[in-house]
């Protein structure tokens, strides 16, 4: 009688469980459909991911290419860009809970030979994470390398990188108006990678449970489940060569991997030292600047009902990527796709919708 009546509470278990996973993605599908910032259509194959509280649901979308009929998967690699930021504010927060770092540290302990005599070289790891550094969004000089449209940074290697940034240097000061910059996170990847330490980062991996997330070239990943890549017009891409930029944007990983960061920002999101450390929001009178980020680089939104909800997104000639999580309901969206159409909008509109609880009625 027991065994019965525990089948029996297990079988209706899984019965809700696969109900709420249907009426939730029958309301993704609604979205997709009906937003008119929301499109899809220049990808072969999404992968989305809700997560709330103790539940996980993920959803596949389409294929590994336009010809293909294998389904995208948990376990299909994508290149994320921008979203490269997460795990790499992660890995400093590991290091600075085993004492390898601080947030006040300057380049100057790592002895970057380019910026000797730069006031780049007094820039700390937190202006870097937080985007307060004062760097520039571009380089102008570096546009003549960028020779291949379809592959922007394959000619430009770290010590190119390095030597126009010193140059810039000598005839700017920190812009304080300039937010976003990706010179951000090349210089924290780079600092970052000069603490050999096997406990935070071992030939390029992470987290342990995280199997298949990699700063490296597609050429040096041996996985079958990788996507033919689209432009936002449809347009057929090779993944890009980061060269210089790898420790910055060049994140190969699947969203299985992802699943696990986002649970483990869930979690620390209750801890104070660690909301100092990624999630505290820069008290700037936001009239003098014209983005604000968290001291961890998120992009961040003050909701009506639930807090602060913290994304951020990563955008390539032919993936996109999201994440975006609000600590107060325990909820977060990812999503990835083969196409350089972002698809944020639809990250946020999933989150707005799962996070005020209201029901679409197209």
């Amino acid at each position: 009688m027991k065994t019965n009546l525990l089948t029996y509470i297990i079988l209706l278990y899984t019965g809700v469980l696969s109900g709420q996973k249907d009426h939730l993605f029958g309301e993704i599908q609604k979205i997709i459909k009906n937003e008119e910032d929301v499109d899809l259509s220049s990808a072969s194959g999404t992968m989305i991911a809700v997560l709330d509280w103790d539940s996980t649901y993920t959803y596949s979308i389409g294929t590994l290419s336009k010809e293909s009929n294998i389904p995208v998967s948990d376990t299909t690699i994508f290149q994320v860009g921008g979203l490269s930021h997460a795990q790499l504010t992660m890995l400093a927060y590991q290091m600075f809970e085993l004492g390898l770092i601080s947030q006040s540290d300057s380049l100057k302990k790592f002895k970057i030979a380019p910026f000797k005599d730069s006031w780049i070289n007094d820039l700390t790891i937190g202006q870097l994470m937080s985007h307060t550094s004062g760097l520039p969004k571009i380089l102008p000089e570096l546009t003549p390398f960028k020779s291949d449209p379809d592959d922007s940074y394959i000619n430009i290697p770290a010590d190119t990188i390095d030597k126009y940034l010193a140059i810039w240097s000598k005839v700017n000061t920190a812009n304080k108006l300039s937010t976003h910059s990706q010179y951000n996170y090349y210089l924290l990847g780079k600092i970052l990678w000069m603490v050999t330490d096997t406990r935070v980062h071992k030939e390029g991996s992470f987290i342990p449970e995280m199997k298949n997330t990699f700063y490296k070239d597609v050429e040096d990943y041996k996985n079958s489940e990788i996507p033919t890549l689209y432009t936002a017009q449809g347009r057929k891409v090779g993944f890009e060569h980061l060269n210089g930029f790898m420790p910055a944007m060049g994140l190969l990983t699947d969203l299985h991997d992802l699943i696990i960061l986002s649970q483990v920002y869930l979690r620390l999101s209750g801890k104070d030292d660690f909301k100092k450390f990624a999630l505290e929001i820069n008290a700037n009178d936001k009239k003098n600047i014209k983005e604000s980020f968290s001291s961890g680089g998120f992009r961040w939104v003050k909701t009506k009902k639930s807090g602060n909800l913290y994304f951020m997104t990563g955008v390539m000639k032919g993936c996109s990527a999201f994440l975006g999580f609000v600590p107060q309901t325990q909820t977060c969206v990812i999503i990835l796709s083969n196409s350089g159409q972002s698809i944020h909008s639809l990250g946020m509109h999933i989150l707005r919708m799962i996070n005020y609880q209201f029901t679409r009625t197209y």
